[in-house]
């Protein structure tokens, strides 16, 4: 492992954003969306509040971020 400290100075932190995010803006009734028994969520909970995300929704941006429990998330997948 390689045990040198990051150079920041190596990150690239401008330009377009090429790995686009799934930004969740809505709320749904689990029950009513078009998903099988057997499909895949991700559930996070904070703060009391719960966000489920079904893994086929983030089969192209592998990433979603948004804020939940009055603080920012980012969910990789």
């Amino acid at each position: 492992m390689d045990e040198r400290p990051f150079d920041l100075s190596r990150a690239k932190l401008e330009g377009p954003d090429l790995f686009p995010r799934f930004l969740p803006r809505e709320t749904r009734d689990l029950s009513r969306v078009d998903a099988s028994p057997s499909s895949d969520l991700i559930i996070v909970e904070r703060n009391g509040e719960r966000l489920g995300l079904l893994t086929r929704d983030l089969a192209h941006p592998h990433v979603a971020q948004g804020e939940l429990g009055g603080l920012p998330y980012l969910v990789s997948f």
